[in-house]
């Protein structure tokens, strides 16, 4: 019979490829259709154009329609003929019969002739699990009631009703009712004909738990979805839809997706297995859980409620451990004193400081040990006047202090300046006499006289080559009094400008024009100049502006250059800035050069 196997296939849309293999003894004759549930469309259909299998080998097929844009886990509902017939409800098995027939294939005698046996089941117990009679007067009234016989689909083919067939076993009456894909009792019109001997119609189901109940199902309860799908046009198209509920036989509204699952994908979970809603949630309304009873984590870690430990070596939990840890801490940060800007300030008041100076350096100025030891030799001898009976004076103590420190020194063999006085004195006085201040004549200042090996006040001065003192100088004076001359003579003052030097120029090329500042007024020159020449005929011309980018461009001389023929230029200064340029004439010259100058004559 057609069977759906919802399972037992691979399907590689990329590749166009659906593997049966499977199926137990697969047979491609026996394979009438294969539909993607998700897309909802056929990807096979037995001798229809367009959804035939390309090759075949073995179980491989090589599929006809295009499934590329298809996902590989998308389910599938494949319609075979396993070859075998249902058998009715209740009918025994061959196997059984076999067994029956073994037991009744002897004669069992039984010979109570020699005993009356005395028999009565009245005080016998039921067997663990056998009916009573009132459970099965409660069975055979129900059977008697009615049995639905069959559930089909019928077509008249724009339609499709569900027929059920219930006979009343009491009477042997049958009752056929239909109803529609909503589940409504309906009267069909005239010929309608059931669906599975029209050859162009093909039912496609797909089965489905209920995971919570709804209008005309139960949690647990087996739903399917049938799909009648009309072959004789293309594409084929699902003509219709019905929902029926295995379990009880009925048609139903198509229920909600949440409500059910597909059987070969889905685990069916009560709702009343998972929580209401997710998030934390309080220990009444949460699932306990426990650790091993030996589990020493816990143990180790302890509860919010242990006490702080007593010691920091005890054996106590983690929790008393931190508790403690946190009072001693508070207890700590209690002592710690206040900053005083961003340090801490530290009191040593109350014990004595050992300081150790051994590594200081001496403060500046501050007295040698030496030193202290000349000054204690001058204490002890001015101890040896004590006896002379005089108190010595102030000045006479220093001289002794100084005398036994050996601070007087030693006067120089051969003093430049004769020392009138005596000692320490004398010299001073005689240095205070030749240091005046002020202005005072030849007789009363000290002599300078140059060294005899100087020829003038520059040891390492000379000339520069070619530079002669003009005559009637000497010294640093004529010098002077030379370069003066130079300086404030007019027709010896000229700077130069070498703008360009023995350059090229291509037909009709043209020289860069540098710029020159005259100085602002008044100023040191009075004509500008240039010089220009060029292998080559071409034009020159001489721009001058009193804007240093040249934005008011004055042309102030122009004209024509001959062939190798320098041509100087001379005007007088009327603007601050100045700048000149040659322009090539129609054949390249290969040597050009334009100087220009600031004069003062």
């Amino acid at each position: 019979m057609k069977q759906p196997q919802l399972s037992g296939y691979v399907f590689t849309p990329s590749e166009r490829r659906l593997d049966l293999s499977g199926i137990s003894g697969f047979d491609i004759r026996r394979l009438y259709a294969v539909a993607n549930l998700q897309a909802g469309t056929l990807i096979y259909a037995l001798g229809l154009a367009g959804y035939r299998a390309t090759s075949q080998s073995g179980g491989v097929l090589s599929l006809e329609y295009d499934t590329t844009a298809m996902d590989a886990n998308d389910p599938l509902f494949v319609l075979y003929e396993d070859g075998t017939l249902p058998l009715p409800i209740g009918a025994a098995t061959d196997a059984k019969l076999e067994t029956l027939r073994a037991l009744l294939a002897g004669t069992l005698q039984v010979d109570g002739s020699g005993v009356t046996q005395p028999i009565s089941a009245t005080a016998l117990p039921l067997p663990g699990g056998a009916a009573t009679e009132a459970t099965l007067a409660a069975i055979k009234a129900a059977i008697l009631a009615q049995v639905d016989l069959e559930t089909s689909v019928w077509t008249d083919g724009t339609s499709y009703y569900v027929r059920r067939e219930v006979v009343a076993e009491g009477t042997g009456a049958i009752t056929v009712s239909y109803t529609d894909p909503t589940g409504s009792v309906v009267t069909p019109p005239a010929g309608i004909r059931p669906v599975a001997s029209d050859n162009a119609i093909s039912l496609l189901t797909a089965y489905y738990d209920v995971k919570t109940a709804g209008t005309g199902y139960s949690l647990g309860d087996i739903v399917a979805r049938i799909v009648a799908v009309n072959k004789a046009v293309s594409p084929p198209t699902a003509s219709s839809a019905i929902w029926l509920n295995m379990t009880t036989g009925a048609v139903i509204a198509a229920p909600p997706a949440a409500n059910i699952a597909e059987q070969d994908q889905n685990t069916v979970v009560s709702s009343a297995q998972l929580p209401a809603s997710l998030g934390r949630k309080t220990s009444s309304a949460s699932m306990s859980i426990a650790t091993a009873s030996d589990d020493p984590v816990p143990v180790a870690i302890g509860v919010p409620t242990d006490a702080a430990a007593t010691s920091d070596t005890g054996t106590f939990s983690i929790v008393s451990l931190i508790k403690r840890g946190l009072a001693n801490w508070t207890t700590l940060l209690g002592r710690i004193p206040a900053l005083n800007s961003g340090r801490v300030p530290v009191d040593g008041s109350g014990v004595t400081q050992p300081v150790s100076a051994t590594s200081l350096p001496l403060p500046s100025g501050a007295a040698t040990d030496a030193t202290l030891q000349n000054v204690l030799a001058g204490i002890a001898l001015l101890a040896t006047h004590a006896d002379e009976g005089a108190e010595l004076s102030k000045l006479e103590q220093m001289r002794i202090l100084l005398a036994a420190a050996a601070q007087d020194g030693t006067d120089p063999a051969s003093p430049a300046v004769a020392n009138a006085g005596a000692g320490i004195r004398g010299w001073l006085a005689t240095i205070a006499g030749l240091l005046k201040l002020g202005p005072a004549a030849k007789a009363q200042s000290a002599s300078m006289t140059i060294a005899t090996d100087l020829a003038n006040l520059e040891p390492a001065g000379a000339a520069i080559t070619a530079a002669a003192m003009p005559a009637g100088g000497a010294g640093l004076t004529g010098w002077l009094s030379a370069i003066w001359a130079a300086l404030t003579t007019p027709a010896s003052r000229s700077v130069l400008f070498a703008d360009v030097t023995n350059a090229s120029l291509g037909a009709g090329g043209g020289t860069a024009a540098v710029n020159h500042d005259a100085g602002a007024s008044p100023n040191q020159w009075a004509k500008v100049n240039a010089f220009f020449f060029s292998s080559q005929p071409g034009n020159y011309t001489i721009q001058a502006s009193n804007d240093a980018a040249f934005g008011n461009a004055v042309p102030v001389a122009s004209g024509a250059i001959a062939a190798s023929t320098g041509l100087p230029v001379s005007l007088p200064i009327t603007f601050r800035y100045y700048r000149a340029f040659i322009v090539n004439g129609s054949t390249p010259a290969s040597s050009v050069n334009l100087t220009m100058s600031f004069s003062a004559a």
